[in-house]
């Protein structure tokens, strides 16, 4: 594709310019940092093929990560009860969650606007097919020999992530777009 725009890059999954990015540009070491920062806690290899997902992340810490730029760069702790209440609605129990600034709201605006790209005309796009049609954001993924299929889409507020594979690494012989978007 020759120079592409980051837009362009990340709508279209050009695996080359991304990589290209992180190593020349932005660095691994800093990558990293980022990553870990919004919520990665699983280990991530010091690699060239970062940026392209080499390391295996779950789908909480990916879905939760993305809920930063859906946020405005606040990153809140995931948490699996919100509240408990009686018959009678009365609070019995109540987790709130562990908010804190870890982007500046201008860098989630721009990855946000960004990734709108990928839902209106890029690998996300299939999503409009099925009846979707509010502003949303998010990015497709496949992993090496469709190992793995996923999609992690949001909008202001609400992030939603779906992984489609196997226990036992088995091709799913889908992409992000065809297994995990539907």
């Amino acid at each position: 594709y020759g120079p592409v725009t980051i837009r362009k890059m990340l709508t279209r999954s050009i695996n080359v310019a991304t990589a290209k990015l992180m190593n020349e540009r932005v660095g691994i070491k800093r990558t990293v940092n980022m990553a870990e920062s919004m919520g990665i806690k699983s280990p991530l290899a010091h690699v060239p093929s970062l940026a392209l997902g080499s390391s295996t992340v779950n789908v909480l810490e990916i879905t939760s990560a993305y809920g930063v730029w859906a946020n405005q760069g606040l990153r809140a702790e995931p948490i699996c009860i919100k509240y408990v209440l009686d018959r009678e609605d009365n609070i019995l129990e109540e987790n709130l969650p562990n908010v804190k600034r870890v982007l500046e709201k201008n860098v989630a605006y721009l990855m946000t606007h960004i990734m709108k790209g990928v839902v209106d005309g890029g690998t996300g796009s299939k999503i409009r097919t099925y009846g979707f049609k509010r502003p949303a954001a998010g990015k497709t993924g496949t992993t090496n020999d469709y190992t793995d299929a996923w999609f992690i889409g949001y909008i202001p507020n609400l992030v939603t992530g779906v992984w489609v594979g196997f226990d036992d690494p088995e091709s799913t012989k889908r992409t992000g777009s065809e297994a995990a978007l539907p």
